[in-house]
């Protein structure tokens, strides 16, 4: 493929090797197949415990998955229901406490797929990776399947008899000695429960243990929409979180189409490591946590709330003197990660009181907030806690370091753990108590804006378990079932109820605002010293770890880092040329008498002296594909220092084999991604191409279905990725296949620097096949496997496929995917129950891509046909289309020229990828627009 100059005069490259031209940057273009190498290298063994784990339900053969009686689902459902027919059911997945609020979609009673509720305010249709991953987990084989004593099977009767002799004792003293510790939870039921245990045994203890709580004072609710300028101090607004739905929703908002340039919202970043938020500023500043103070010091005084700041570098004091400015101008936004210092925080809200922000509020408390976790630490050093009782939560794994909790929890002479699996508390406890999938039984729980959902079963329990609102009622007498403790917390009748259930919104349940006074502001602890800072921060895709046996998450490159199936240690350009380690080369790090190694990656815009290490890793007992992968950062982590610290690196010597995706199917050229200004937003170049060619001119149809992508819209979050993979039955392959460069995703997302390394600009670039109307696939394809259908679908036969993989070779475009082996036919019979059964399960041997969900297209095609009408613009959503949050992606047919898609053909910023190539792809792009200046 020949190289053409760029339109913007850009110079886009992926990675460092990339930019420094190395020889293992050249190996991996040049190769014609890069993923054939070492053919026949693959762990036998290690291939079956992928498939088994991620995609398997061992130990379920036989079973068939029923609806519960009780569930409502999203629309009436006949009386008369096929059993084969389609369900929607609304509900919720609780996510770091907080309701995602979901429609799941079931099949003869099992559900096959969750997408965000169209009808709740904090989804609107759109959802997170972390939510279309949530179904995987129902059927994950490792799962908790029944009661444990001392690790022994045990029985639900040998329990109930259990707490009944000590619930006599707890009524006659008070509950003396009783500690109940619980994961961050929204569920009005339970919060309810827990005010009533605590009212019948006064002198019972309920604490939270969430390793991701934040130094925040009080709770706020941003709005993105209401805001022209937000400024963020390491608050990854539009990153992995409870809250990314709703406001990348609304930056997306300020930033469409019909959004005049000088309405357009920008973001002025102060962050250490990059993330989704910084790489769509206006100006990024990359600094030290330990500066944060001082930059928020340095705006309030440049809006006149405290004298000026000295000590400010240049870049730091120019970041401060626009963003300042642009807040008060545009009476914006200020946010704090929910890891500052509370003076951070403090600050913060007295510069939005004094600005008169109108684009947040202060609501009442969503989450329960139960007694601090040090708290119950003292009492179990003391000797004062007889029973302890988990919920939904790890601490031997995710409490810090230096509290001991391994140790302390001994203590207790009974110690209770109630969770969906056998993790690493569960076996320091002499009961482990299994806890059912949201999609298994009734709950409730609230959204970051209040707003409570009913969450109902879809499926009667796969395994033997008890909902944690049954085992919180079973310590104050008999259990009862979930769904009547749920419906006893909201007095409705019975018709607004289902009302309720069925729309997976209970009304006028929203937080209601608080007036808020601003908060003292203790002051910042002063810097230590030391050779670096360290910084603790959730794995984008992992989190806290609570995700590590999920394959579909595991396998999903991280967006700024594209690394799979590990955790690293985030380095600048600069610390690792003077420790003189490259992508990784061991490191170790060292804080406070202990240390942790683990694989180096030098990452682009990373301050110098900084070190990140990501949570999430290091589980011993997580299950078959997460157990023993990458370090354990909390073993560093300590109770009064929990985001960030100093300490030192040092090259350990040795090598970690890292799965990265960063060089895969990589693109020749510098024209990919495009910018263009809002003044001149043409993005197309005159090609002048000869319009002749070899290829058969196609019967146009009635349709010609098509995709754009905005670039201005993409933020990288990987829900579309994760959501074809849900839709589309794409298979998990492992580490060992990722790092061959087999990864199956269907959709891949393209991150590009520009810039220098110390301080670039990143673009994300979503990549499906294109559809080509004269695509090289087609001719090239010897046995015709890969045809160009009658709507313009570029379509696989897979009876046809030989997996000569000369499709491949003439895809310029990189985004076919050959399954190198059987990951299906060797799995159970149950896996179907996983399974999409309107798409084909492939077998060894044939390609694979994107169908533009050929499948949802022909669904809408039939119910238009039998309804005698045109299918609608809208009616024909993609999996990724519906996931996105931002609705960067639009997919309909050409030939309505009112469709979305036409429109969005006939911008000026609309570009064909490689369209010197004279494809002419279906897909096409959207070019990003440069912010610029008030």
């Amino acid at each position: 493929m020949r190289s053409v100059p760029p339109v913007s005069g850009q110079r886009l490259w992926r990675g460092l090797e990339e930019l420094a031209g190395t020889e293992a940057f050249r190996a991996a273009i040049e190769a014609e197949f890069p993923a054939v190498a070492d053919l026949f290298a693959t762990d036998r063994r290690a291939l079956l415990q992928v498939m088994g784990a991620s995609l398997g339900l061992i130990g379920l053969a036989g079973c068939s998955p029923s609806r519960s009686e009780d569930a409502v689902p999203f629309v009436n459902r006949p009386e008369d229901m096929i059993e084969d027919q389609v369900a929607h059911y609304a509900t919720a997945i609780p996510f770091e406490g907080y309701a995602q609020p979901v429609i799941a979609t079931s099949v003869a009673g099992r559900p096959i797929k969750l997408d965000g509720n169209p009808d709740h305010p904090m989804s609107r249709g759109a959802s997170s990776l972390f939510t279309q991953a949530a179904i995987l987990d129902l059927y994950n084989p490792d799962r908790s399947q029944a009661p444990l004593l001392r690790g022994n099977p045990a029985s639900w009767g040998d329990y109930d008899a259990m707490i009944a002799r000590m619930r006599r004792g707890w009524t006659a003293n008070g509950g003396e000695g009783l500690r109940l510790l619980i994961g961050p939870t929204s569920s009005p039921t339970l919060t309810r429960q827990l005010g009533e245990l605590t009212a019948a045994m006064p002198r019972a203890r309920v604490h939270v243990f969430d390793p991701l709580a934040g130094e925040a004072p009080f709770e706020t609710l941003p709005d993105l929409a209401a805001a022209r300028t937000v400024v963020s101090l390491d608050d990854d607004l539009l990153g992995p979180g409870p809250a990314q739905v709703p406001n990348v929703a609304a930056w997306a908002a300020r930033r469409g189409a019909n959004v005049r340039p000088s309405e357009r919202l920008r973001l002025f970043m102060a962050e250490t490591t990059p993330t989704q938020t910084g790489s769509v500023a206006f100006a990024r500043l990359g600094v030290a946590p330990s500066r944060m103070p001082l930059l928020a010091d340095a705006v309030a005084a440049a809006l006149g709330l405290g004298p000026a700041q000295a000590g400010l570098t240049r870049p730091e004091a120019q970041w401060v003197e626009q963003s300042a400015a642009a807040l008060k101008r545009d009476a914006g936004l200020m946010t704090a990660g929910a890891h500052c210092p509370a003076a951070v925080h403090a600050l913060a809200f007295r510069i939005n009181e004094a600005i008169g922000s109108k684009a947040v509020r202060s609501i009442a408390p969503v989450r329960f907030a139960g007694a601090p976790f040090d708290e119950l630490l003292r009492d179990l050093e003391a000797g004062r806690v007889g029973a302890l009782v988990v919920l939904d939560a790890n601490p031997a794994y995710a409490a810090p370091a230096d509290t001991g909790f391994a140790r302390v929890c001994r203590r207790a002479a009974l110690r209770i753990h109630a969770g969906m699996h056998v993790d690493e508390t569960a076996i320091l406890s002499d009961w482990h108590l299994p806890l059912p999938h949201p999609l298994e039984d009734w709950s409730d729980a609230r959204a970051v804006d209040g707003s409570a959902t009913i969450i109902q079963p879809l499926v009667e329990p796969l395994y033997d378990t008890r909902s944690v609102h049954g085992i919180v009622a079973g310590l104050t007498g008999d259990p009862v079932p979930s769904r009547a403790l749920v419906r006893a917390t909201w007095p409705m009748d019975e018709q607004a109820w289902r009302d309720a259930v069925r729309a997976g919104i209970v009304p006028d349940s929203a937080a209601a605002p608080v007036a808020a006074s601003a908060p003292p502001a203790p002051p910042s602890p002063a810097p230590e010293g030391g050779e670096v800072e360290i910084l603790f921060r959730p794995d984008p895709t992992i989190r806290d770890g609570r995700f590590a046996n999920n394959g579909w998450l595991q396998e999903l490159g991280k967006p700024l880092m594209k690394v799979t199936w590990d955790n690293v240690v985030a380095l600048s350009v600069a610390l690792a040329d003077r420790l003189g380690v490259g992508n990784g080369d061991l490191v170790r790090v060292s804080s406070g008498g202990r240390s942790i190694t683990g694989p180096a990656w030098v990452m682009p815009g990373q301050p110098e002296r900084s070190v990140t290490l990501f949570l999430g890793y290091g589980r011993s007992r997580a299950g078959r594909v997460g157990s023993g992968i990458g370090y354990d950062a909390y073993a560093l982590r300590t109770s009064d220092a929990p985001w960030s610290t100093f300490g030192r690196v040092e090259k350990a010597g040795g090598q970690h084999a890292l799965a990265t995706t960063q060089l895969h199917h990589a693109l020749e050229g510098q024209d990919l991604v495009r910018t263009v200004s809002a003044a001149k937003p043409e993005a197309a170049r005159p090609e002048g191409r000869d319009q002749a060619s070899f290829y058969p001119r196609w019967k146009e149809e009635d349709a010609a279905w098509a995709m754009t992508i905005d670039l201005d819209l993409c933020t990288g979050c990987n829900a579309c990725t994760i959501a074809c993979q849900a839709e589309n039955n794409v298979p998990v392959v492992g580490k060992e296949q990722v790092a061959r460069g087999r990864e199956m995703h269907w959709l891949r997302i393209d991150r590009y620097y520009e810039g220098p390394p110390e301080q670039p600009r990143t673009y994300f670039q979503p990549v499906p096949c294109m559809h080509c109307e004269q695509a090289p696939c087609e001719m090239g394809c010897p046995v015709h496997a890969t045809v160009h259908g009658p709507d313009g679908l570029n379509e696989m036969v897979y009876n046809r496929c030989i997996g000569t993989r000369t499709c491949s070779s003439y895809c310029p475009y990189k985004v076919r995917r050959f399954n190198w082996f059987d990951y299906t036919s060797k799995a159970p019979d149950s896996i179907q129950a996983q399974r999409n059964p309107d798409v084909t399960v492939r077998g060894r041997g044939v390609m694979e891509k994107c169908t533009y969900c050929v499948q949802r297209i022909r669904g809408a095609v039939v119910r238009a046909d039998i309804e005698g009408r045109p299918v609608r613009d809208g009616e024909v959503r993609t999996a990724c289309q519906q996931a996105c949050p931002s609705q960067a992606i639009v997919f309909g047919n050409l030939k309505d020229a009112e469709s979305a898609v036409a429109k969005g053909r006939a911008s000026p910023r609309n570009y064909a990828l490689l369209g010197e190539l004279d494809t002419r792809p279906r897909t096409t792009y959207l070019a990003r627009i440069a912010d610029e200046e008030a």
